[in-house]
């Protein structure tokens, strides 16, 4: 019998059992660092792309809205007459997706934004039309803003599906009317809690001058123009949130955002008045509760996930007015 051979042998497998475990200890090493790596390559990658997409959006926005003979705007804040038109007024106000065929209302409406695509369920699709032929009927920029939206279901993944612009929360303005808005956080609290303004999708950019007129108004310093500013408010699947250090070096292991609703207060509350549990049951919670400001496990508890707002803004000369007087 070849006892050397066995003594090789015996002494192989006597390292082998020593070394057992090696690969999973190596790589239990490693995979925070590579996790942490793949979910930064998935987030800011995807969040680059929606500032891209974004930009175009808004500038597409501006130009088509320049070339729209829609009345000249008196202030930012009127909701009525049509001398005192404002860009809040021609892209939410609900009277205006009734408006006659062929009128400047309509052409906004038709060609260059409906708000009522920001959130709308696939039932709404024609009979037999595929998503992509679908989407090619909507106005331009709702269009260019596709990319950007998620397939979403309310209660449960058996329940009618619907498109939505992420972050975007259903409710009422102070004018009674039907739209959207975003929670902008513009602080936090010592809990961690959100300070938060709503703010619309497209808004208009003020401008400047010391008149207090939006840039819409064609009798401003700056009149004559379409300036208008869209926003996005990012969050990852992949990331939680964690407040901002003042010290210094940061701390590694400080305690993520925890998401509390309950805990938010709004700046402008009187403005925006979101519809009850509207994303609170969403299957898909990154972008659910009554703000949109999402949650998702992280050491068995609710945290709030990686957030950035992205904001695109665009100006274009208006090239022809409708003469209010006529």
């Amino acid at each position: 019998m070849d006892y050397d051979c066995i003594h090789r042998r015996a002494r192989r497998w006597s390292r082998f059992r020593r070394r057992r475990g090696q690969a999973l200890l190596e790589f239990s090493l490693v995979a925070l660092v590579l996790y942490l790596l793949f979910a930064g390559i998935l987030t800011f990658g995807q969040l680059l792309y929606g500032a891209q997409s974004l930009q175009s959006a808004a500038d597409v926005a501006a130009r088509e809205i320049a070339r729209i003979p829609l009345p000249p705007s008196t202030s930012p804040f009127a909701t009525s007459s049509e001398n005192g038109i404002s860009l809040y007024d021609v892209l939410y106000n609900p009277g205006y997706s009734t408006a006659p065929a062929g009128s400047p209302y309509a052409q906004v409406r038709t060609q260059v934004f409906d708000p009522k695509y920001l959130m709308i369920s696939l039932s709404a699709m024609p009979a037999g039309m595929q998503l992509s032929d679908w989407v090619k009927t909507w106005p331009i920029v709702n269009q260019m803003l596709y990319p950007l939206m998620i397939l979403d279901y309310q209660g449960s993944v058996n329940s009618e599906p619907f498109l939505w612009y992420p972050g975007a929360v259903p409710g009422t303005d102070s004018n009674g009317w039907q739209t959207f808005r975003i929670a902008l956080v513009t602080g936090r609290q010592a809990s961690g809690a959100e300070t938060i303004e709503w703010v619309p999708v497209i808004e208009e950019a003020i401008s400047p001058d010391t008149t207090g007129y939006a840039a819409f108004n064609v009798q401003s310093q700056s009149g004559g123009l379409v300036a208008l500013r869209i926003n996005y408010p990012y969050q990852s699947a992949t990331l939680s949130a964690y407040p901002q250090q003042t010290t210094w070096p940061p701390s590694p292991n400080g305690p993520a955002i925890t998401a509390n609703d309950s805990g938010v207060t709004v700046v402008n509350p009187g403005d925006f008045t979101p519809s009850t549990g509207a994303l609170s049951n969403s299957v898909y919670p990154t972008y659910g509760g009554t703000y949109g400001l999402g949650s998702q496990y992280a050491w068995l508890t609710q945290v709030r996930p990686f957030r950035r707002v992205v904001s695109a803004q665009a100006v274009a000369r208006r090239e022809v007015f409708q003469n209010p007087t006529q």
